[in-house]
């Protein structure tokens, strides 16, 4: 599990300052990036 979420955090982009919007856009590609590794 730790993999996973090292890998994923790996590849989302930084956001400064993040909005609301922001959250919730990181929040949907995190679970499609870690979806993908864990093959779902």
């Amino acid at each position: 599990m730790t993999d996973v979420i090292e890998s994923v955090m790996h590849r989302l982009t930084f956001i400064e300052k993040p909005t609301l919007d922001d959250y919730f856009n990181s929040d949907a590609e995190a679970r499609t990036l870690a979806a993908d590794i864990i093959s779902l």
